[in-house]
């Protein structure tokens, strides 16, 4: 069972999930519930609920909301305006709850994706190439969550993904006693 399988199951166990949408999708019959997460795993077109042309790229976080008899409406990574996509089945959506490195097609796999929020969890060994794809998919916010047998510290992680010496961050050689913002604002101007 997938990680998205095992969260859904949870879900549906204490009543989170209700009045689902089947619809069929490239990976099979799909049921959706309103403000549900998924990940489009190819770039697909689209129209705004004004009629204009959107397109969605492999990787874009959405959630859910609405289906009509033909299309299914999405809010896309935390916008409030709907896009509308035509019901087709080989559209390929998948939950957002988890992205698994080892996906059942390896064209839907995480490479080449960008989102906002990532969380690692990586609960057994990983190898160099999974490790760089699985830590460098967000855009701003990441945290990861090992398992402590394989990974005791920061270094056994960095092992694993070949990186035996850490890269210096612009961070490092600001004093500690210079608030960051500081030096943002004579950065800029």
């Amino acid at each position: 069972m997938t990680m998205n399988e095992l969260v859904r199951t949870e879900m549906k166990k204490n009543g989170l999930l209700t009045n689902e949408t089947i619809t069929e999708t490239y990976f099979g019959n799909m049921g959706l519930t309103a403000d549900e997460p998924v990940i489009f795993r190819e770039r697909i077109e689209a129209t705004d609920t004004q009629g204009n042309h959107q397109t969605i790229y492999k990787g874009s976080g959405a959630r859910y909301k609405k289906a009509s008899e033909n299309h299914l409406y999405f809010a896309i990574d935390g916008k409030d305006d709907l896009v509308k996509v035509k019901k087709s089945p080989e559209i390929r959506l998948s939950y957002g709850y988890a992205i698994e490195l080892a996906h059942r097609d390896p064209a839907d796999s995480p490479q080449g994706m960008s989102l906002t929020r990532v969380f690692n969890m990586i609960e057994s060994p990983v190898t160099a190439g999974q490790a760089l794809v699985g830590l460098s998919r967000h855009k701003r916010k990441m945290a990861i969550y090992v398992n402590g047998e394989h990974y005791p510290d920061i270094n056994a992680l960095a092992d694993a993904c070949n990186k035996r010496e850490h890269k210096a961050m612009v961070t490092d050689y600001i004093p500690v006693a210079v608030p960051v913002i500081a030096i943002s604002k004579r950065a800029i101007g």
